[in-house]
């Protein structure tokens, strides 16, 4: 009996230890599960926003097209294009500064 004893005092803590680790990996098993379901659900909602993302900047793209704007400005607006060459007139930091001066002088 007393060998039983000693034996059984020798493979139980064993026991206890492999039925712990056992226990453990389904307790972790069990939430990697989880977490690579919430992984899963995640990215389809990153998927469905980056689609409405897209949409919304293709939409920006169509508002603010050239056509879409002057069509806007001449049929609701009454705006005309004009035809005439726009002419590019350079100015030089000193000419600024005068300006600024004169500018200034007169609104004081």
């Amino acid at each position: 009996m007393s060998e039983k004893n000693t034996s059984i005092k020798i493979i139980l803590p064993f026991i206890i230890v492999i039925a712990a680790a056992l226990v453990s990996i389904v307790i972790l098993r069990k939430e990697m599960k989880i977490i690579e379901k919430q992984i899963i659900d995640e990215r389809k909602t990153l998927n469905a926003k980056n689609e409405i993302i897209e949409e919304l900047d293709v939409e920006v793209q169509s508002l603010t097209s050239e056509e879409r704007i002057v069509k806007y400005a001449e049929e609701k607006l009454g705006l005309v294009r004009s035809n005439a060459e726009m002419k590019t007139i350079y100015i030089d930091k000193k000419q600024i500064e005068q300006i600024e001066k004169i500018v200034n002088s007169t609104y004081e």
